[in-house]
């Protein structure tokens, strides 16, 4: 299998699930993409590196670079659609992924698993500046 993981939020909330999957004997590569603009690539390969998971990785695919402040959801659409092309590329058989935006893109044409993060992971505060939030209220119909 090709097994393709979202890095923030994705591996980073769940890294034992992820060593659990990548270390598979049934697993032949495993890429990690991210919206990560390419210029910052190395603070997620050096996340790999800490967590144990770097050797693993077939390769580590980097995103465009944007400035601060302009996430809008064309960002996101313009992100998505990248995911969607590295997918498209590497033939995925499964893609981890927390964010709605690109699980929105992928999931008619790739097998999406979401890893859904709990309310105190959706508030607290964190280092970088990931898209965790884009969760909150992803369930508020079902109450």
């Amino acid at each position: 299998m090709i097994i393709a993981f979202d890095y923030h939020d994705t591996i980073t909330a769940a890294p034992d699930l992820c060593e659990l999957i990548m270390s598979s004997d049934r697993v032949k590569e495993i890429h990690v993409i991210t919206g990560t603009p390419n210029s910052r690539l190395n603070g997620v390969e050096d996340g790999l590196r800490k967590l144990g998971l770097f050797e693993y990785v077939t390769k580590v695919w980097g995103a465009f670079e944007y400035a601060p402040g302009t996430r809008t959801k064309e960002h996101f659409q313009k992100v998505a659609d990248y995911k969607y092309a590295v997918l498209t590329a590497i033939g995925a058989d499964v893609f981890f992924e927390d964010n709605p935006h690109y699980i929105a893109r992928t999931r008619n044409d790739f097998r999406v698993l979401q890893l859904v993060l709990s309310d105190n992971e959706l508030t607290k505060e964190c280092p970088i500046n990931t898209t965790a939030n884009l969760q909150v209220g992803q369930f508020d119909h079902v109450n």
